[in-house]
């Protein structure tokens, strides 16, 4: 009879063993930090954005209450005197802005007209509004050189209010009082700046002062 030997000692190992060698660090994931970090400011902004938010409700409430505290303490009367007060004076000043006065144009007239040109003859023609003007003067020239004289000075600083400055009939004189002088018309547009009773104010006070 055959002899053999049983061992219950396995002389292999039934799972085979693994030798760990040194412990791998596990790696943190970039994008997933990237991420968190995105999050977090996020939540940052939106908490200050919050208390921004109800600080400026805060502050539109307190304006609100001040608003209706200095409503309050005006009376009633009080406010319909000075809407009153308010509706006359602008009523006033549309008075003022669109009256008209003529005496300046009589005062540029003197300060341009030389001393060879005497005017004997002047009329102011109004536009359908009222708004402007068109003067009309006839006269006589010392010579044909005054009147283009007194050309030049309409035409110069001077005569800025005075728009289209024209002689016409120009014409030698022979009767006794005026001859050898030139007799001559005259006409010119105003510009409605020089008829503005606010203007005449303020260049008034400016002389005076």
């Amino acid at each position: 009879m055959d002899n053999f030997q049983t061992s219950f000692i396995p002389k292999k190992p039934i799972m085979p063993t693994q030798v760990v060698g040194n412990m791998v660090r596990p790696r943190i994931n970039f994008f997933l930090f990237i991420t968190l970090l995105l999050i977090i400011s996020m939540a940052f902004v939106s908490a200050g954005l919050f208390i921004y938010k109800n600080s400026l409700m805060g502050s539109i409430k307190g304006l609100q209450k001040s608003l209706s505290v200095a409503k309050d303490s005006f009376q009633p009367e009080s406010i319909s005197e000075l809407q009153i007060f308010n509706k006359r004076m602008s009523a006033s000043n549309q008075i003022l802005a669109s009256h008209t006065v003529l005496s300046p144009v009589f005062g540029l007239l003197s300060e341009m007209t030389i001393p060879t040109i005497q005017f004997t003859r002047m009329s102011l023609e109004p536009s359908v509004d009222g708004k402007n003007f068109t003067a009309r003067l006839s006269g006589l020239a010392r010579s044909y050189k005054s009147i283009a004289v007194q050309i030049d000075v309409f035409n110069g600083s001077k005569g800025k209010y005075f728009k289209n400055a024209v002689f016409s009939n120009l014409v030698l004189q022979n009767d006794k009082n005026s001859k050898g002088y030139v007799g001559f018309d005259l006409s010119f547009s105003i510009d409605p700046a020089l008829l503005s009773y606010d203007k005449s104010i303020i260049t008034s006070n400016s002389k005076k002062q």
